[in-house]
């Protein structure tokens, strides 16, 4: 998978045959998609960005989201005409939607990993514990002679009572 950039037509692409020429009629002369589109596309890079994770060429999503990208794009489409049919206001579209909104939310959250745009694979969302090297490469600072014991001495290990009576 990779990152693209999505265009109107793409959007037109998952409507029935009747419903862009119902869409054309309610907007006149002005074409709310491009501008409904670009906002969608940077709502998805804002929450991958939220999400702490790298982004591909300006104007492109992963190609996991573009279903995101367009449903959003698609019920924002709608919501913006004067007079929408009740059967374009759908059930299904208004989950899609909702779903979208959703995806976007658990990505901001690192709860859902996002292709990286250069293909390499996908790290791990947070939370590395005890992630130091444990071979130390040759460009590593070389840690304080006292810090180079795992495990100090038992005569070194502070006690978490100070005043209990010592170990036998």
């Amino acid at each position: 998978m990779s990152w693209s950039a999505i265009t109107a037509d793409d959007v037109l692409q998952e409507w029935n045959t009747k419903e862009p020429a119902l869409i054309a009629n309610q907007q006149a002369a002005a074409d709310n998609l491009p501008v409904i589109l670009a906002r969608a596309v940077a709502r998805v890079r804002g929450a991958i960005r939220a999400g702490d994770y790298p982004l591909g060429l300006e104007g492109t999503v992963p190609d996991q989201v573009i279903d995101s990208v367009i449903a959003i794009a698609r019920w924002r489409l709608l919501l913006s005409l004067p007079e929408v049919n009740e059967s374009m206001l759908s059930k299904s579209r208004k989950d899609d939607y909702e779903e979208a909104v959703a995806r976007l939310e658990r990505i901001s959250q690192q709860k859902e990993n996002i292709e990286p745009p250069d293909g390499s694979p996908v790290a791990a969302a947070a939370g590395n514990w005890n992630s130091e090297n444990k071979i130390v490469p040759r460009a590593h600072p070389v840690p304080p002679p006292a810090t180079q014991s795992q495990q100090p001495a038992p005569a070194l290990r502070p006690y978490a009572n100070p005043d209990a009576p010592e170990d036998t």
